[in-house]
């Protein structure tokens, strides 16, 4: 992370200079917390629907003709305004604890082997774990659905029959 970090100079423009720093902890009085759609505040840019097509439009004139009148739209922007962070619940996710998986040696992975990866390591689990698997990891309830081998999800035995 710290490598990208130092590689990061500017976001969205080139003029849009920015310091990145990798935190265990924020101080409560360092954060800031915006609300988007206030009558005064701070004007952001935000993405909306049909931004990326612009931006792919853009490029293509540009490309063309470096011209600056084919340079993209700044976009728009929305006025947010600072809240109270302390008022704000932490959002907790379903999960308490995750899996990381890091390439240590070899060759690397491609994007397009995640899925197979995935997949063998979630058939993997499921075979080795306690019988019967338990919801968090099968991804359903006790009884909610047919047996199947164990390690097949139910499209790939649906495929083979």
């Amino acid at each position: 992370m710290s490598k990208i970090l130092q590689r990061t100079s500017a976001l969205g423009h080139s003029a849009s200079l920015i310091e990145a720093e990798v935190a265990s902890h924020v101080p409560e009085r360092q954060r800031n917390v915006w609300k988007p759609g206030a009558a005064q505040g701070a004007r952001m840019r935000v993405p909306y629907t049909g931004r990326l097509d612009e931006l792919i439009e853009a490029f293509k004139r540009f490309d063309n003709d470096p011209s600056k009148v084919f340079r993209p739209s700044r976009g728009e922007s929305v006025l947010y305004t600072k809240i109270d962070s302390r008022a704000l619940r932490e959002s907790r996710g379903l999960f308490d604890s995750m899996i990381v998986l890091r390439r240590v040696s070899g060759p690397r992975a491609s994007l397009r082997s995640t899925l197979s990866l995935t997949a063998a390591l979630r058939g993997a689990m499921m075979r080795y774990a306690p019988q019967p698997v338990a919801e968090v990891l099968s991804g359903h309830a006790p009884r909610s659905t047919p047996k199947l081998p164990c390690g097949v999800s139910g499209l790939m035995w649906h495929l083979r029959r």
